[in-house]
């Protein structure tokens, strides 16, 4: 398990919709390191996964272009 230098919080100390994203993560990779982060800061965690990510990398927007 990798050391972060921030306070991990435990599964069973999450609020629900935590635990559903940290069960989603170690079904899919075997890890829930930024989970266990996250959890921390959990208005930084929404923005990060709804805000930021979702857009980036799902084009949440929609106006993201395609390179040729």
């Amino acid at each position: 398990m990798p050391k972060t230098p921030i306070h991990r919080i435990e599964r069973d100390q999450m609020n629900p919709d935590f635990q559903a994203i940290w069960d989603k993560n170690m079904q899919r990779t075997g890890d829930a390191t930024l989970i266990e982060v996250m959890a921390n800061a959990p208005a930084l965690a929404r923005y990060y996964f709804d805000g930021f990510y979702c857009k980036v990398f799902h084009n949440g927007d929609g106006d993201m272009r395609k390179l040729p």
